[in-house]
């Protein structure tokens, strides 16, 4: 698992991972938290998908996030909780970038 940098930035994780071989199709729902002061705190669900990777979107500029997966077996109603986290950094931009740059005349 890992976060792909060509698709990160200001407001955009891209989170791929790896999964082996298995007998029956499996369906991932990615999820993400904000980091604060070192917690991940309300943790959001996307929706489920059928590929090993998917892009985080509308995220905030220059911000700390915790990203997982779950995992299930193609219609069936059992969940199989995540076993890894990766943490990552949306870049800078947008207003933060805004507000560095602000010059004043004198």
């Amino acid at each position: 698992m890992g976060v792909d940098d060509h698709g990160t930035n200001s407001s955009a994780l891209h989170l791929y991972w790896w999964i082996r071989t298995f007998y029956e199709p499996l369906e991932f729902l990615p999820s993400y938290a904000e980091v604060l002061n070192g917690k991940s705190f309300s943790w959001t669900n996307t929706t489920w998908i059928d590929h090993s990777e998917y892009l985080f979107s509308k995220l905030k500029p220059y911000t700390v996030y915790n990203l997982t997966v779950y995992v299930r077996v193609r219609n069936q109603k059992e969940v199989y909780p995540p076993v890894k986290y990766v943490t990552a950094k949306t870049g800078e931009g947008g207003e933060y970038i805004s507000r560095l740059c602000q010059v004043t005349a004198v």
